[in-house]
């Protein structure tokens, strides 16, 4: 399915607003400690924020890795997004990934909260090249 201007807009205004209510449930868990909440909710922040950019700029995903892998290709090797920046997403990817499959797997708070300013400044940096 190909969208027209009008829709993309309406797709990629759709795919912040999610970012931005993923990102408010981080924060939310982050203050009841629920780190492994955190890690997933973070996570999807950044996808919803990388899949706005990508359908932005036209390119069509098919999976979660799809993305990250467009996203590698497309913004961080072509120096548009710095690549210490951008490298969250997969590293977030990973995190949520161990946090929700793996029952021995505990996340470590401090990371989170590290990781918590991280994920607003890719944010925000894709909001600008939208």
């Amino acid at each position: 399915m190909t969208l027209d201007d009008k829709d993309r807009r309406i797709v990629v205004e759709l795919e912040m607003k999610k970012s931005a209510e993923n990102l408010a449930q981080a924060r939310l868990a982050a203050e009841h400690g629920y780190w492994d909440l955190v890690a997933n909710r973070l996570y999807y922040s950044v996808f919803h924020a990388v899949a706005a950019l990508l359908v932005f700029n036209r390119l069509k995903v098919m999976s979660h890795k799809g993305s990250v892998m467009l996203f590698n290709r497309h913004f961080l090797k072509e120096g548009i997004i710095p690549l210490e920046e951008g490298r969250i997403f997969s590293l977030l990817q990973t995190r949520r990934e161990e946090a929700d499959y793996n029952c021995w797997f505990e996340v470590d708070e401090e990371e989170m909260k590290t990781l918590i300013p991280r994920a607003e400044s890719l944010i925000k940096t894709i909001q600008q090249l939208l």
